[in-house]
């Protein structure tokens, strides 16, 4: 029985503690004992007790005295580099793999201090983000980077039969409301459209951690752009409940809009195909790889913005009427699901974890 611990800054109902949770579900339990460590716990105990040992407040000596006395034989730390400092400073270290989610430019910066005598290899979910790593970790070797996407909840995303509501169609962006995510060019693209008579609502979904003076600023470039009547802010949700709303918006004939400067894995395009909602994105980080394998994703470039207004103009309230869109929306949603789900990722990932530990 090999022992794995998972360090992560932040215990949070966030993209990391999810993917724990799904990797867990399918854990070779008479082969694997799993462990994961955070700093604080802000909702990863209601997410992850139960599937794994959880370690909290490990901060200062908290996290260097748990590896002396469990002895681990491997440590995933997912984007943390206080706990790499931290470890750098122990007499005898641990086997210790990096995991590389992020795909913000100055929270990647920690990779080109990573000396090369730590880790042991690195891990991360797409060919852009194999790129990203590689640009900050000069010594590394070809065949110490894996790549291994993301798992998607296909219990929850998953296709139903389109029925049909009325209401005017909802395009859906989702996520938090920051500069990363370009929020402001999504309140221009749903200008653009009404400036082209295109009857639409804007749902923004995600964003609760937005400060009071974001929020005013949200409200404020709404009404410069002429838009604030056609907003609705779903900040405080669920992510359980995203799927339905996806579902919803499906159903009034909606389109999905992703504006993000940079993907590292394109999460919330997959979950919306996959409930049969087609979308519209920047052509930005890993996304392209999604176009890839989906016909139901229509990319535009960053500047080019007026080409983004002119496909969702030819998808928004029409394509739910067209049976080629319906047929290509159901046959992407299985092949997505079967590629994705935790069956399939999962056990990939969990192969690899073993291979690492067997490694002598």
């Amino acid at each position: 029985m090999k022992r794995v611990l998972f360090l992560y800054k932040f215990g949070i109902l966030g993209g990391v503690c999810t993917q724990l949770y799904h990797r867990l579900t399918v854990i070779p339990k008479n082969e694997l004992e799993v462990h994961c460590g955070f700093m604080g716990n802000h909702g990863a105990e209601d997410l992850l007790g139960g599937s794994c040992e959880l370690h909290f407040s490990l901060d200062g000596n908290g996290m260097v005295e748990l590896l002396e006395r469990e002895k681990f034989d491997l440590v995933v730390i997912i984007d943390t580099e206080e706990y790499i400092e931290q470890i750098l400073e122990m007499e005898t270290r641990p086997r210790v793999l990096i995991e590389v989610h992020t795909s913000i430019e100055r929270n990647l910066e920690y990779l080109t201090r990573i000396p090369e005598n730590l880790p042991y290899g690195f891990i991360t979910v797409s060919e852009f983000m194999r790129e990203e790593v590689n640009k900050r970790v000069e010594y590394l070797e070809a065949d110490k980077l894996k790549i291994i996407g993301n798992i998607i909840d296909t219990s929850k995303f998953t296709y139903s039969e389109l029925q049909k509501k009325e209401g005017d169609p909802p395009l859906v962006w989702v996520g938090k409301i920051d500069d990363h995510k370009n929020w402001r060019l999504a309140m221009e693209i749903s200008g653009g459209l009404r400036d082209r008579g295109v009857v639409h609502e804007l749902w923004f979904v995600g964003g609760h951690t937005a400060s009071g003076a974001r929020s005013e600023e949200f409200f404020t470039y709404a009404e410069e752009c002429g838009i604030i009547d056609t907003i609705k802010w779903f900040d405080k949700i669920e992510h359980s409940e995203i799927s339905k709303l996806l579902r919803r918006a499906r159903n009034l004939g909606g389109v999905g809009l992703v504006t993000s400067k940079g993907e590292s894995f394109g999460m919330s395009i997959l979950e919306s195909i996959l409930v049969g909602l087609p979308v519209v994105s920047a052509n930005s980080g890993a996304i392209s790889e999604i176009s890839e394998l989906s016909p139901a994703l229509g990319l535009y470039e960053l500047q080019d913005s007026e080409n983004a207004i002119k496909m969702i103009s030819e998808r928004i309230g029409g394509w739910r009427d067209n049976s080629e869109w319906c047929t290509i929306l159901r046959e992407e949603s299985a092949l997505l699901a079967e590629k994705f789900g935790a069956e399939g990722m999962g056990r990939e990932y969990w192969s690899h974890i073993i291979e690492i530990c067997n490694v002598e």
